[in-house]
């Protein structure tokens, strides 16, 4: 079973320790995520302090799928991402070295962490999901948890106002799905009901295109 090292013990409680101090933050449903895995953490993704936000808070040593473009762009934000041993996703492309080590971590029991849209919504709420999430599930078989989490893209409007922002995160209950072959239709398939069960546990606001997909047809709903 995957543990947290001392070094990643001190980076969780500094991140949590300095982002609980600028933000005001609600966490709801931890009851919810095992302590042990094999299961996947999908959220969706406001601001780059979501996935510090849940690294710091989940209750049990998870591996998260990140971005490899800041070894070029941003230095310490790739060294902080390296010290919580993520797998760092090449952009351009699919990056199978990165599936293969996120199905390893799951076969050895260790719970995952994604954000299926791939980056940043610019919207602020649900944007078209990329297959992944449902490309590991579908060889993996392994559960999958949704992480609703909003108020942190207001952090800079609302630290300029000399206030900090009320931020909440939310941890659904596992959702289960078929193991089914990774073709095209069956990934657009699964994809759209992994995020219409993410969309639920959301504020109406954030659910974007995955907003009333169960009352309507279209090439979003799947």
């Amino acid at each position: 079973m995957m543990t947290w090292s001392l070094a990643q013990r001190v980076q969780r409680w500094t991140t949590w320790n300095v982002l609980t101090r600028a933000m005001r933050v609600a966490v709801e449903g931890l009851e919810n995520v095992p302590r042990s895995g094999p299961y996947i953490l999908v959220w969706n993704h406001l601001h780059i302090t979501d996935g510090m936000l849940l690294w710091s808070s989940v209750p049990a040593p998870t591996v998260f799928l990140a971005t490899g473009k800041f070894e070029k762009t941003n230095p310490l934000i790739h060294a902080y991402l390296r010290g919580t041993g993520a797998i760092l996703v090449r952009d351009g492309g699919v990056d199978r070295q990165a599936i293969k080590r996120a199905l390893s971590a799951l076969g050895q029991g260790s719970p995952l962490a994604i954000a299926p849209e791939g980056r940043v919504s610019t919207t602020g709420a649900l944007r078209l999901a990329e297959p992944g999430v449902a490309s590991l599930v579908c060889h993996s078989g392994a559960k999958v948890i949704p992480v609703a989490i909003w108020g942190q893209h207001k952090a800079h409007e609302t630290w300029r106002a000399f206030h900090r922002p009320r931020v909440t995160i939310r941890y659904g209950a596992p959702l289960e799905y078929p193991r089914l072959p990774a073709s095209a239709a069956n990934l657009r398939h699964l994809t759209t009901q992994i995020m219409n069960g993410l969309a639920r546990i959301l504020p109406p606001q954030y659910r974007g295109v995955y907003s009333h997909c169960q009352e309507r047809e279209s090439s979003v709903c799947g």
